[in-house]
């Protein structure tokens, strides 16, 4: 089993990467963790109801599992997601690096997951 999935929306670029390994070292998860790069496929795949929490990165990766309801209504809260996971939303690596002040947010959306994690932050 899974604990976390982070899903983003394509391929990581080589400082999108970098970043999102730093977002997931200062998590210090302690279960098993994966990342994807294309939260439809994970979807259309069946993703796992057994993963405890599912992050996505990004606008496009949150409308692929929920298309009804907009990036900012979602960003930072956990809720229901597809096949009952819990889900929450944050900002993609990329919209990071072109905006640093965001970073701020998205460590706050972090040590949310965290708690929902059972992740002293």
């Amino acid at each position: 089993m899974t604990d976390v999935v982070f899903l983003g929306d394509g391929p990581f670029h080589e400082g999108e990467r970098v970043l999102l390994e730093k977002m997931i070292a200062a998590m210090r998860p302690t279960g098993a963790y994966s990342v994807r790069d294309d939260a439809a496929a994970w979807l259309t795949e069946g993703g796992s109801s057994a993963t405890k929490l599912v992050i996505t990165l990004g606008a496009k990766a949150t409308a692929a599992l929920e298309p009804a309801t907009a990036f900012g209504g979602l960003r930072g809260k956990c809720h229901e997601g597809p096949r009952g996971t819990t889900m929450l939303a944050t900002a993609h690596p990329r919209d990071l690096l072109r905006e640093p002040a965001a970073k701020r947010e998205a460590w706050a959306d972090l040590q949310r997951a965290m708690a929902e994690l059972g992740i002293d932050p």
